[in-house]
């Protein structure tokens, strides 16, 4: 299992007793685990992590991102939707003359596309592929800022 530990994590939402909402705002020593990959520098953002440490709403956290599965889900979220898209459009290309339903067919499978994101998304998350956990709940010195 690959690694990435985030230094600023605040828990700004308590979604369950076993999720939270933590937001994160990217530096330069994120990039291993690729949450906020596409944000740049200075951005929040905001990660649905599990729990384990009992942390509540302004609790600074240590998160520990399991990205074994980085790929694969890159192509889930990226790709997948966008090649139903154009297998639609190829298809429905050879078998309409109407471009309106050739392009009908493509949005109707670029949609199903997302689909099956969302339905491998929950597929994974109840094999752990992507989870996000709260390891440690930081000390007080490091919740005021006065600690590396």
């Amino acid at each position: 299992m690959s690694e990435c530990f985030v230094k600023k994590a605040t828990v700004i939402d308590v979604d369950d007793d076993k999720y939270v909402t933590v937001q994160i705002i990217k530096d330069n020593n994120c990039g291993g685990c690729k949450a906020c990959l596409f944000k740049p520098k200075g951005e929040k953002v905001l990660v649905r992590a599990e729990n384990q440490a009992n942390a509540v709403i302004g609790d600074k956290v240590k998160l520990e991102f399991k990205d074994d599965y980085s790929i694969i889900a890159a192509f889930v979220v990226y790709i997948l939707p966008v090649l139903f898209s154009i297998i639609g459009v190829v298809v429905a290309s050879f078998i309409f003359e109407n471009d309106l339903f050739v392009a009908i067919t493509g949005l109707i499978l670029l949609l199903l596309g997302y689909l099956i994101v969302v339905i491998v998304d929950k597929l994974i998350k109840r094999r752990n592929g992507f989870e996000v956990k709260i390891v440690e709940i930081l000390n007080e010195g490091e919740k005021n800022g006065t600690s590396n």
